[in-house]
């Protein structure tokens, strides 16, 4: 016998219905769920290893009891355990306390699809993970989730158990399958340090016989450049002699061939070595057909294709671009987010290259409307004994810094709209990082665009 679907209903200061009471007098165990297996209640936590309420956090003392919840046995305070529930798939007849997370999953549980539509995606996600049956392969619409949720109700006994696993346990307590993998990373570190202290000693055997042969090349080219450069510090002609005479003697040191390769290195370094103190005269090269070439590769103007900063993959210039009239198009999306970046203007939604090239389009185009106000302004500026109600009305949309640039950001959060992009940068990036006119802390500044 299946009890209305074996599904939980909540506990009112009402009497039941005499169905309901007699159902429930007739429940003679536990019942099954649709994969036939037996529902079991959850068993009641261990009290002593929690010193505060997992829900709420609050300290247990005299006046905050423990207690636990009668659906997934979780240790919590009496003030999380406000509600009561019957939970006839248990095979219980009155109607037990449940925490807090439980009264919020049970009633979940028992909504209809129509409810189920009304709740958020967050909520309907959050209920399927904690029970384990969330799959985000097969669940991307949210109809899919209402129809995990409603298809499974009331939760199998398996699902039961991963929420019941899932819950949070004190710091403290530590189960057995803990402990076997504590010791089993303990051993799995015990023989990575000793495949280490193997691998430092190969390496040290290894250098060491590396350093061995190192010092004997060094020797061995020590003692070839002593037998080539001794006879040198003796050079002088009164002893030539003298060194040739030893050298045709068997005690000598020197070979009889090294006064030979003395004599012919000395010869080319004095010719190859002039004084210092004599200046050298040295003809002009004659210059041949490829240094010509050279030059006039190097005289040659180069053509102004790409502005320098963006050749070298920096940000781009963007009155640079506005007066070369460059082809967005053209940028690299790493370019185009650089600018929009520098400019201050979001592009965090944006996927698509083609969206980011139409907002760095808008930029260039109401970059070009600036110059042009900044061009008016400049005229009514030299005409402006002429005609000073046009100039005052130049001079309004003037940064309230430079007095060149037009104005096109306002500060957060204060809201005034004073200065120039390039001035409000340096006053955001100075140490009294303040609004000009009030004097208020500048949280971030806005790039605005004028209609």
């Amino acid at each position: 016998m299946v009890l209305f679907n074996a599904l939980p209903f909540p506990a009112s200061s009402s009497e039941l219905p005499p169905a309901i009471e007699q159902a429930l007098r007739e429940l003679s165990g536990p019942l099954r769920d649709r994969h036939n297996a037996v529902y079991e209640i959850a068993k009641p936590l261990e009290r002593s290893q929690y010193p505060a309420c997992p829900s709420c956090g609050s300290t247990f003392n005299l006046f905050r009891r423990k207690n636990n919840c009668g659906n997934c046995g979780q240790v919590v305070c009496s003030d999380c355990l406000d509600s009561k529930w019957y939970l006839p798939k248990y095979g219980l007849r009155t109607a037990v306390a449940c925490c807090t997370m439980c009264d919020r999953n049970l009633h979940t549980s028992i909504k209809s699809k129509q409810d189920l539509e009304s709740c958020s995606i967050r909520e309907l996600r959050a209920y399927l993970q904690l029970y384990g049956l969330y799959k985000p392969s097969t669940m991307i619409e949210k109809s899919d989730l209402v129809a995990a949720i409603y298809n499974n109700s009331p939760v199998p006994q398996a699902n039961e158990n991963v929420y019941r696993d899932s819950l949070p346990r004190p710091s403290g307590s530590v189960s057995s399958s803990r402990q076997h993998q504590q010791q089993q990373q303990q051993q799995h570190h015990t023989r990575s340090r000793s495949n280490a202290s193997d691998r430092t000693t190969n390496w040290d055997r290894m250098f060491s016989d590396i350093g061995s042969e190192i010092g004997r090349g060094m020797e061995n080219l020590g003692q070839q450049l002593g037998e080539i450069f001794e006879p040198r510090s003796a050079s002088t002609p009164s002893d030539q002699h003298r060194y040739g005479s030893a050298s045709s003697s068997s005690t000598s040191r020197t070979p009889r061939h090294d006064s030979s390769i003395y004599s012919h290195a000395y010869s080319r370094a004095q010719r190859s070595q002039p004084s210092r103190l004599q200046p050298q005269f040295q003809p002009p090269r004659p210059r041949s057909a490829q240094d010509i070439g050279s030059q006039q590769r190097t005289n040659r103007p180069t053509p102004p294709s790409v502005p320098a900063s963006t050749a070298v993959g920096g940000v781009p210039n963007l009155k640079d671009l506005v007066r070369d009239s460059t082809d967005v198009g053209g940028l690299s999306i790493k370019a185009l987010k650089a600018l929009l970046a520098k400019h201050h203007v979001d592009y965090n939604n944006i996927v698509e290259k083609q969206e980011l090239i139409q907002r760095v389009e808008r930029l260039v185009i109401n970059t070009k409307l600036e110059m042009g106000h900044e061009a008016a302004a400049n005229t009514h500026g030299d005409s402006r004994e002429g005609n000073s109600g046009s100039s005052h009305d130049a001079d309004d949309n003037l940064c309230r810094i430079c007095w060149d640039a037009t104005t096109n950001s306002v500060f957060l959060n204060c809201g005034h709209m004073c200065t120039c992009l390039e001035c409000g940068e340096k006053i955001v990036q100075s140490d009294r990082r303040e609004c000009p006119i009030c004097r208020e802390y500048i949280t971030r500044i806005v790039h605005v665009f004028r209609a």
